[in-house]
């Protein structure tokens, strides 16, 4: 009877011997598989930032290459037009002599026009020259349009140009799309501040929507959301600030880096 006894004892110690070595054994490779689910994370982000990196390269080289051909063809402008400044100085002096006001007044502001169709915008960062450029030849072109530029970016500033591309490139790309969407006047403003260590950015323009829509209209919602994102992470970068508000048809947008 006591030899039974024993047997069974014996049994259930070994039994609960083998299920605290599974329940170990589980916790081990339960430790595993969050360990190389971590890692298969990290590698996916990783990956999914050095396409991002790779593609603002690319964005940048581009940038750089389209706004040169811009200077390029502007300096031939702007020759063509020193050449013929005896012309019309002549044209000007003819309608003059006949008082011919009205006509005086036309030509000047043809003249002003064209000047202004050559001016080039120098904020002192070259992706921010060309992707103010883009928004506004392609609104110039639209017609109806006002824009002002003010101040420059310092010698010393600090924002690397892939992120210089992401912040400006998402922001001015959500400008210009409000823009097309406004029936009337047109205006853009992007003033440059210098706080210090930091650069203060105010980009305003006209837009149509309600303060819910100000951001964008683009159908495809998550591509918008990755920019904005995008931004936000390049803001977080140099431990910068960024708003934005939209009322009675101006969207503004601050952003201090």
């Amino acid at each position: 009877m006591v030899e039974g006894e024993n047997s069974d004892e014996g049994f259930g110690m070994e039994e609960v011997k083998v299920n605290g070595k599974v329940f170990y054994l589980f916790i081990i490779m339960f430790v595993l598989l969050i360990f190389v689910t971590t890692v298969l994370i990290m590698v996916l982000v990783s990956q999914h930032r050095l396409r991002l990196e790779n593609q603002v390269g690319k964005q940048c080289i581009e940038c750089q290459k389209k706004y040169c051909d811009a200077l390029v063809a502007r300096e031939k402008e702007m020759r063509s037009f020193q050449h013929d400044f005896r012309k019309h100085i002549l044209a000007l002096e003819v309608l003059s002599r006949e008082e011919n006001v009205e006509g005086i007044r036309n030509y000047v502001k043809e003249l002003h026009d064209e000047r202004e169709n050559q001016r080039m915008i120098k904020t002192g960062n070259a992706i921010a020259d060309y992707f103010i450029y883009d928004l506004v030849s392609v609104l110039r072109e639209k017609g109806n349009f006002e824009y002002f530029i003010v101040g420059k970016f310092p010698p010393t500033c600090n924002i690397l140009d892939m992120d210089m591309s992401i912040l400006l490139g998402n922001a001015l790309d959500n400008a210009k799309e409000a823009l097309l969407k406004v029936d009337g006047e047109r205006t853009f403003e992007f003033v440059i501040r210098n706080k210090g260590k930091k650069v203060e950015l105010e980009m305003a323009n006209s837009c149509k929507w309600g303060d819910t829509a100000c951001m964008t209209s683009k159908k495809n919602s998550r591509d918008h959301g990755y920019g904005l994102m995008n931004m936000q992470r390049v803001v977080r970068k140099y431990d910068g600030e960024m708003e934005y508000s939209c009322q009675k048809g101006r969207f503004v947008m601050k952003v201090r880096i």
